[in-house]
């Protein structure tokens, strides 16, 4: 991934939400990336629409990640440690970022390529919480292509799968 580390996970992130939103898998009962929640922000929140409907997509996937995989010792997808959630905001609200991830969001397909393509292909047919590793900062890259791996396979195949991190 050439971005910075933030930002690709931020793109995981928005990427795996809208595909477990419910008008896409149903995953959790949020339409935050809907084109309808886009013009309803907008007026809103006119600088920072995309961040609004990060936060508020990070919330509803967190609850459900948090019911199936537990809060404690681990880390998932939505629920990382504060510096790290605090760059990835920051990383959300820069103009760029928005302009390059938003056309990625226009359809399942469009996200599914693309999730395709930062994924690290699993064969592995575990539905629910699946351990991919320890959490480890110099290892988050790779990890996190192994969780989007697993994300991508959940959502080709018709299943719910929830990859987490071992907290040292």
């Amino acid at each position: 991934m050439t971005r910075s580390l933030p930002s690709a996970i931020a793109e995981l992130r928005l990427l795996v939400g809208f595909l477990g939103e419910k008008s896409q898998h149903d995953w959790w009962p949020s339409s935050f990336l809907a084109t309808t929640s886009d013009a309803f922000l907008q007026p809103v929140f006119p600088r920072t629409t995309l961040l609004a409907q990060y936060h508020g997509l990070c919330e509803a996937a967190r609850i459900v990640h948090d019911e199936r995989v537990g809060i404690g010792r681990h880390y998932h997808l939505y629920r990382l440690p504060e510096g790290l959630e605090q760059s990835m905001a920051q990383a959300v609200s820069a103009p760029e970022f928005a302009a390059s991830v938003k056309p990625r969001l226009t359809s399942t397909e469009s996200t599914l390529a693309r999730l395709a393509e930062l994924a690290e292909t699993t064969n592995e047919p575990a539905e629910g919480p699946v351990l991919v590793g320890a959490f480890d900062t110099d290892q988050l890259n790779p990890l996190m292509q192994r969780c989007a791996g697993h994300y991508q396979a959940a959502y080709t195949k018709g299943y719910q799968r929830f990859p987490y991190l071992k907290a040292n």
